[in-house]
C-alpha cells in the first residue's frame, strides 16, 4: 500500500507539471531508473502514463530490450505483447509507423531478426519502413549474412536510404576483413556523392584495421573539389593519421 501510495503521489505531482516536454522526460527517466533496479511493474506504470503515443511506444520498446538483457523472459514476453497491442491501437499512421520502426530497431538489438523483419514490413509509411530495412540489412551484414543483407538493402526504394544501407554493409565487410568485397559493394551506390562518402568511411575503417596503404589509395580516389565531402575527407585523414601514429608508437616500444 505504501508503495502504491508513493507511486500515486509521484504521478499526481508529475501530472501537475505544466510543461509537457518536461513531464514526458521526467516519466521516461523514472521508468528507466526503476527498470534498471529490476522494478518492472513500477517501471511500466510510469511508461504507460506518458500521453504522447510515439514517446510511450519508444520507452515501452526499450523496456523490452532491457528485460531481455536482464534475462527476465516471462516479463519480456508480457512486455512485447503490451508494446505490440499498444502500437496496433495508435490511430495516426505517422506515429504508428514511427513506433513500429523503433520497435523493429529494438528487435534487431535483441537478435530477433524474424520478428524485426515482420515488424518492418508492417510499417505503412515508406520512409520509416526503408529506414527499418536499412537497419536490418546492416545488422545482417554484421552477422556475416552478406547476401541476405544485400538482398534486403536492394528492396529499399528510396535511393539515399539504399545508398546508406550499402555503405553500412561495406563498413561491416571491412570489419570482417573482406576488403575487396567491401569496395565492390560500394559500386552498388547509385549517387556519386554518396559513393565517394562511402569510400571515405571505408578508408577510415581500413586504417583502423591497420591497412594504411589501402586507406590512402581509397582516399586519393575521392576528388578534392566536392565541397560537401571536404569535411568527411578531413575526418578520414585524421583517423588514418591517428592510426599511423599509434602504429609508430608501438614500433618504438
Amino acid at each position: 500500500k505504501e508503495v502504491t501510495s508513493a507511486i500515486h503521489e509521484t504521478l499526481t505531482y508529475i501530472n501537475g507539471i505544466n510543461y509537457k516536454n518536461f513531464k514526458k522526460i521526467t516519466l521516461k527517466h523514472i521508468s528507466t531508473k526503476l527498470l534498471m533496479q529490476g522494478e518492472f511493474e513500477k517501471s511500466l506504470v510510469f511508461a504507460q502514463s506518458i500521453n504522447n503515443d510515439l514517446d510511450k511506444s519508444l520507452i515501452l520498446s526499450s523496456i523490452t530490450t532491457e528485460l531481455l538483457t536482464q534475462g527476465k523472459n516471462v516479463e519480456y514476453s508480457f512486455a512485447i505483447q503490451e508494446v505490440l497491442r499498444f502500437i496496433s491501437g495508435i490511430i495516426h499512421e505517422h506515429n504508428q509507423s514511427g513506433a513500429l520502426m523503433y520497435m523493429s530497431s529494438e528487435l534487431v538489438k535483441q537478435g530477433k531478426m524474424v520478428e524485426a523483419v515482420s515488424c518492418a514490413m508492417s510499417i505503412k509509411e515508406r520512409g520509416d519502413k526503408y529506414i527499418a530495412q536499412r537497419h536490418i540489412s546492416i545488422s545482417l551484414a554484421n552477422q556475416g549474412k552478406i547476401e541476405e543483407a544485400k538482398s534486403f538493402a536492394q528492396g529499399i526504394n528510396w535511393e539515399w536510404i539504399k545508398n546508406s544501407a550499402s555503405q553500412g554493409i561495406s563498413i561491416e565487410l571491412v570489419k570482417q576483413g573482406l576488403i575487396e568485397e567491401a569496395i565492390s559493394n560500394i559500386q552498388l551506390i547509385s549517387d556519386d556523392s554518396d559513393k565517394e562518402d562511402a569510400m571515405l568511411a571505408i578508408s577510415a575503417e581500413l586504417a583502423i584495421k591497420g591497412k594504411i596503404e589501402e586507406a590512402f589509395d581509397l582516399i586519393r580516389s575521392v576528388p578534392d573539389d566536392v565541397f560537401l565531402l571536404q569535411s568527411n575527407k578531413s575526418k578520414a585523414l585524421s583517423v588514418i593519421c591517428a592510426e599511423m601514429a599509434k602504429m609508430e608508437g608501438l614500433k618504438k616500444r
